[in-house]
C-alpha cells in the first residue's frame, strides 16, 4: 500500500467519525428538544387542568346585614385527595401564576416531581420543612422552576421592568380558613445561597439583616417601592426562581403580609 493510498483512507476515516459524530449531536439536539416540549405540554396541562378544576371562578352572593366570610375559591378538601402534600395556593394577577403550593417531609421532594409525584421536569411550587404551613415565619420561601414556556415562575422575570413592577403591587396566598394578601416590596437579583440557612430567622439581627438585604441589595437588578417600612414583626413571603444559564443567581420577588382573611 502507497503512502498516498494509506493517506486516502485515513481521510475518509476521520471524515466517517465527524459524520457520525455530527449526526449524533444533531440526534441528541433533537431528541433533547423533544423531551423538553414533552415535559412543558405535560406540565402545562397538569397545572392548566388543576386552576380549571379546584379554583371557582363565580362570585358568592352577598346576604343582606350579614357578616360575610372572604370566598376561598380553592377546593382544598379535594385537592388534599390528589396530594396531601398540597397546603396552599398562591395567585398574582397578571402573570399566570396559579398554581397550589406543597410541601415535603423530604426537602426539595418537589422540585422534579409534579403533585402525583411522578417526574416532571418543571417541578412544583414548594416550600421546605425549615418553614411552617400557615406563614407565621418572619421569611417564608417558596420556590419555583422558571420554564421557558412561561409557566411555574417564569413570569416573576416581569418584575425585571420597572413599569411592570409599579403596577403590579400584589399576590395572594389562599390556605384552608385563610387569604393571606401580600404587597410586593422589592424584586431583585441576589446569589443562589439558601436563604433560610444563610439566615437564623430565630434571631431577630437575623431577620432585620435579611429586611435590609432586599431593600438594599448588592445587585443592579433591582425594583423597590419606597413607603416601604419593614420591622421584627413582618412577615414576608419570598418567591424564588432562578435564572436561565446564570446558575450562580436567583430572582427574587419579595411581598409583606398586609392582611389575613378568614374564609369560608
Amino acid at each position: 500500500m502507497g503512502y498516498e493510498e494509506s493517506r486516502e483512507k485515513t481521510k475518509r476515516a476521520l471524515i466517517i467519525v465527524l459524520v457520525v459524530i455530527l449526526f449524533l449531536i444533531c440526534a441528541s439536539g433533537v431528541v433533547y428538544l423533544v423531551w423538553n416540549w414533552y415535559n412543558n405540554y405535560m406540565a402545562k396541562n397538569i397545572y392548566d387542568g388543576l386552576s380549571q378544576q379546584y379554583v371557582s371562578q363565580a362570585e358568592p352572593e352577598a346576604e343582606d346585614n350579614t357578616p360575610q366570610l372572604v370566598e376561598n375559591p380553592i377546593d382544598f378538601e379535594a385537592l388534599k385527595k390528589v396530594n396531601s402534600d398540597i397546603y396552599a395556593w398562591i395567585q398574582m394577577p397578571n402573570t399566570v401564576i396559579d398554581y397550589p403550593i406543597l410541601q415535603n417531609e423530604q426537602d426539595d421532594y418537589y422540585l422534579r416531581r409534579s403533585i402525583y409525584k411522578k417526574y416532571l421536569l418543571a417541578g412544583c411550587i414548594f416550600t421546605n420543612t425549615c418553614n411552617s404551613k400557615d406563614f407565621s415565619d418572619p421569611v417564608t420561601c417558596v420556590y419555583g422552576h422558571n420554564m421557558r414556556d412561561d409557566t411555574m415562575f417564569y413570569m416573576l422575570h416581569n418584575f425585571e421592568d420597572k413599569e411592570f413592577f409599579d403596577k403590579n403591587e400584589y399576590f395572594y396566598i389562599y390556605t384552608p380558613g385563610h387569604k393571606f394578601t401580600y404587597r410586593i416590596v422589592s424584586a431583585l437579583k441576589y446569589d443562589n445561597r439558601r436563604i433560610t440557612t444563610v439566615y437564623d430567622f430565630t434571631q431577630e439581627s437575623e431577620i432585620l439583616s435579611y429586611q435590609y438585604s432586599i431593600l438594599n441589595p448588592k445587585f443592579e437588578l433591582f425594583n423597590s417601592r419606597e413607603d416601604i417600612t419593614l420591622d421584627k414583626d413582618s412577615k414576608i413571603v419570598t418567591l424564588s426562581t432562578c435564572f436561565a444559564n446564570q446558575p450562580a443567581y436567583r430572582y427574587l420577588v419579595n411581598g409583606v403580609l398586609i392582611s389575613d382573611e378568614l374564609t369560608n
